[in-house]
């Protein structure tokens, strides 16, 4: 019997495949089940699943990564409940801990000033202000408060506004008419002042003191611009105030137009037009037209003038002031329209409207409209023509 538990013993010893030094305390069972008591010290492998190892501590630092296989422990293995949602472990300096996944979002709280960016170091909440005086960058790229940026289309069709606009109340004899985007301003010929109303409810903003015989008007983006027929001179009117900011003198002055960048103003008795700078007043350029040039309009690229006492209009590269051509149309020609591909000119003796292409100058319709045709405006779909001798108003 003792030969048969010595047999028994080494058996298991050779199952165990371990080495080492074992306790006094060792027992196995009838099923061959190991029980130390004391320290098991072990240089080879144990096999098994480990179902039955409990109740076991690793010695703090005695795993390192050389001692793990790649891909033992995976993430379903850790245990989920460490950190909160949105936590994440975070050295201390000290320690491990959770804490807030600072990539998760947040509140931008310092802003430090640099090259077109002025305010300082924010922290909490402040303003940041952009300078817009610097030459580079697209105009387009953002909007300032003092100046409105528009395409050169959109000045041509005098499209200052949002919103479509229908009627306007007038005082009496009014000569010119123009539109800032919120106000309806009116030279007033036999008053010498012009006159701005709100053009949602009509209302009287404000009455200014202008020239003698004030017929021309038009807006710049920023600033009113009327001339004064009889006193012989351009005047600039803050758009926002009604305050005179300059007083040119330019002989003889009739209508007006705006390119976006300078002022143009027909001449009537000296039959030329004439180029200003907005930003200054100075003429910058005297160009010849035909006769007794009386409306001019801007299609986004050229100048086009009415020639009343030569019976047709002539197109100017508003960047020259070469004349590209000159092309007849009715008799009497005094007021010009654009639509956008097309100049519409009013023929006062002929009362008609002649319709011509913008970008050859051929006539390409001639339409009847009331006596003594004058003024004529787009309104982004229709033609109005303004008929002083028969006191009506043509819609084509």
């Amino acid at each position: 019997m003792k030969k048969i538990l010595i047999l028994l013993f080494t058996a298991a010893l050779a199952m165990l495949s371990v080495s080492g030094t074992f306790a006094a305390d060792m027992e196995i069972d009838s099923s061959g089940n190991t029980s130390v008591q004391g320290n098991l010290n072990v240089a080879g492998t144990i096999s098994g699943n480990g179902s039955g190892i409990t109740n076991l501590n690793i010695t703090d630092g005695s795993v390192t990564t050389g001692k793990i296989a790649d891909g033992a422990v995976t993430f379903q293995k850790l245990d989920s409940g460490i950190c909160s949602n949105g936590q994440v472990m975070k050295f201390t300096g000290t320690a491990w801990a959770c804490g807030t996944d600072d990539d998760s979002g947040g509140t931008v709280t310092s802003v430090t000033a640099g090259t077109g960016l002025s305010g300082g170091t924010i922290t909490g909440s402040g303003t940041v202000a952009i300078d817009f005086t610097g030459s580079t960058g697209a105009s387009t790229s953002a909007a300032r408060s003092d100046h409105s940026h528009k395409s050169p289309m959109e000045i041509a069709l005098l499209k200052w506004y949002t919103n479509t606009v229908t009627s306007f109340a007038v005082p009496d004899q009014p000569y010119g008419i123009a539109f800032d985007g919120s106000n309806v301003w009116v030279a007033n010929a036999y008053s010498d002042n012009v006159t701005k109303l709100n053009a949602a409810t009509g209302a009287v903003v404000g009455t200014y003191a202008v020239g003698d015989g004030p017929n021309g008007i038009v807006f710049d983006g920023a600033y009113i611009w009327v001339t004064n027929s009889n006193s012989t001179t351009i005047q600039k009117l803050n758009a926002a105030t009604g305050a005179v900011v300059g007083t040119y003198s330019v002989w003889p002055v009739g209508e007006i137009a705006f390119d976006g960048e300078y002022i143009w103003v027909t001449n009537y008795a000296s039959n030329t037009i004439k180029k200003l700078n907005a930003s200054t007043g100075a003429v910058v350029g005297t160009y010849a037209v035909g006769t007794t040039p009386w409306r001019v309009a801007f299609d986004g690229a050229n100048i086009w003038v009415a020639n009343s006492g030569s019976d047709n209009v002539t197109k100017l590269n508003a960047a020259t002031g070469a004349v590209i051509g000159t092309y007849a149309v009715g008799d009497a020609p005094v007021g010009i329209a654009f639509d956008g591909a097309n100049i519409w000119v009013t023929n006062f003796y002929s009362n008609t409207v002649s319709k011509l292409n913008a970008a050859t100058g051929v006539v390409v319709g001639t339409y009847a409209v009331g006596d003594g045709p004058r003024g004529i405006a787009f309104d982004g779909a229709n033609i109005w023509v303004a008929n002083g001798g028969s006191d009506t108003v043509s819609k084509l």
